[in-house]
This record gives structure tokens, C-alpha cells and sequence, in this order.
């Protein structure tokens, strides 16, 4: 297990409202590598696109998916397709 990257380890965020649940570890303030590298990968894809001036529905037209998707992807909650039309350089360099 590793720390969770958006909690550090805290298992919750303050907000406006008070303390709440971290959303990615869901509290337990701990991931596992796989959550890890998504959630590290994901803020890497949306500086690189932040980076280049992109809106991410932009980017998710390049890349040949829905927006919600790629959102999904910046935040660690989804992996990118592996599918050959659906390639990352065509939206992010290498």
C-alpha cells in the first residue's frame, strides 16, 4: 500500500463545509500502486494538457473519446483505452 497522493495519508480534506472523506482512498488514507500510478499519471496528462492550452473537451476530441472519460483518467479513476485509434501521443507527447 501507499499513501494516498490526494489525502496524504489524512483520509480526509478540509472543505468550506468542514472535513470530509477522501474521494480516491475513500478514507482509508492509503492506495494501492496501481491507484497510485493512475492518480500520479492522470495530474501528469492534465498539466501536459493545462500545459499546451487545451480545454479537456479539446483534448478528449484529439484522443477520440468522451470528455467525462478523460476527466476520469486526470483523476486517477480510469486507465487510458488500449485501443489503437485511442493513442496518447495524439493528444500528449511522450
Amino acid at each position: 500500500m501507499t499513501t494516498c497522493p490526494r489525502c496524504n495519508g489524512a483520509g480526509e480534506a478540509g472543505t468550506v463545509m468542514g472535513s470530509v472523506k477522501c474521494w480516491f482512498c475513500k478514507g482509508a488514507g492509503n492506495v494501492n500502486e496501481k491507484q497510485y500510478e493512475m492518480y500520479i499519471e492522470g495530474a501528469r496528462l492534465r498539466q501536459l494538457r493545462v500545459d499546451a492550452g487545451m480545454t479537456l473537451k479539446a483534448a478528449a476530441q484529439a484522443a477520440h473519446m468522451p470528455a467525462w472519460y478523460l476527466s476520469k483518467i486526470e483523476h486517477g479513476e480510469a486507465e487510458w483505452p488500449n485501443v489503437p485509434e485511442v493513442k496518447k501521443s495524439m493528444v500528449f507527447p511522450p
